[in-house]
């Protein structure tokens, strides 16, 4: 019989929840309850579980059910950008794999005949725990997908003079990263945060960008207002500005201690001859560098499950000294 039991999560846990995965080796803000809970309730039908091993609590899987034709999937929660499982120590391999059968059974035991998650990046974890992948293929589940991710470590940035650091960035090819910056600064360009009266002039701008690229929001204007509130230090806005007017703006994330994630970043077009977004990305690594953290990420250059690259936002990225980063969606059928 196993020693590993499966609850599902309900608000009276809400403490012990945000408790462990705040002390987790691999926990980051996506896991959270209080992240998770944002959403209007009754959007998803939530389904995070909590996994025991007597009575003492190892993981939790942050997930919810949604239904596909004739079977019900447990999926990474669709209100964040990764789950997975999240483990308060460095379990060994075979911990590591009870506890994801354990949340297959409960799965298998309540209806449901698939699971899928996205983990987070490997940058983000406090050590190395590969454990966690060989497990899943041990497990016998498949890679759905591979996307590429940019992410930039921003060590080598902390506490050197704006002009060294500039030295440390590619001056060739189509972005001329410094030469751009060093422009950018001789024409006074402002770099600074956001107070929250500029929200909606962010948004603006972020909308005009989208619907160049038949794109949409997976945030409303309400949903980043309240964000802001739930966590006005873990959730900031940046913004460049040209003669007082918003050139270019980007919306962060603070994952957890490690660092932070750009979750969109756009410009103003009336200023695109100013380069304003290479400046507002150098200007936000020497920030984030300087406040201690280790990475920032920028986010997939792919589509399509990583079928298709996007060449131009990836040469952009990679412009930056930025490094690929793999994000894997995993899944099996039960």
């Amino acid at each position: 019989m196993s020693n590993y039991t499966v609850e599902k999560y309900s608000s009276e846990h809400y403490d012990e929840w945000q408790d462990f995965v705040r002390m987790s080796v691999n926990g980051t803000l996506f896991h959270e309850q209080k992240f998770i809970s944002y959403h209007d309730e009754g959007k998803f039908e939530d389904c995070s579980l909590m996994i025991y091993k007597k009575d003492e609590l190892v993981a939790v899987f942050p997930a919810a059910v949604l239904q596909r034709g004739d079977k019900r999937v447990l999926k990474s929660h669709p209100g964040t950008s990764y789950g997975g499982a999240v483990f308060g120590t460095l379990a060994k391999l075979k911990e590591v794999m009870a506890v994801q059968s354990a949340i297959e059974e409960y799965a298998k035991a309540n209806g449901i005949g698939r699971v899928e998650f996205r983990q987070a990046p490997k940058i983000f974890v406090e050590m190395p725990f590969d454990q966690l992948d060989f497990s899943l293929v041990q497990l016998g589940y498949e890679r759905e997908d591979q996307e590429l991710s940019t992410c930039y470590p921003l060590l080598e940035y902390r506490d050197i003079p704006i002009e060294d650091m500039v030295k440390l960035f590619e001056n060739d090819g189509r972005n001329k990263v410094r030469k751009n910056v060093r422009k950018a600064i001789r024409a006074g360009l402002e770099f600074r945060e956001l107070d929250n009266s500029e929200i909606e002039k962010y948004y603006e701008i972020l909308l005009d960008n989208l619907v160049r690229h038949d794109a949409k929001p997976a945030h409303s204007l309400r949903d980043i207002k309240k964000l802001k509130e739930l966590y006005p230090e873990r959730v900031r806005l940046y913004g460049v500005f040209i003669d007082g007017d918003m050139a270019a703006g980007y919306l962060i994330f603070n994952i957890n201690s490690i660092g932070w994630h750009v979750f969109y970043g756009s410009m103003n077009y009336k200023y695109q001859v100013e380069r304003p977004t290479t400046f507002g990305l150098f200007m936000l690594l020497k920030v984030l560098a300087d406040k201690g953290y280790e990475y920032l990420n920028m986010g997939i250059s792919t589509e399509d499950g990583g079928k298709i690259v996007n060449w131009g936002l990836l040469d952009f990225k990679e412009s930056f000294n930025g490094t690929g980063i793999i994000r894997t969606y995993w899944s099996k059928n039960l």
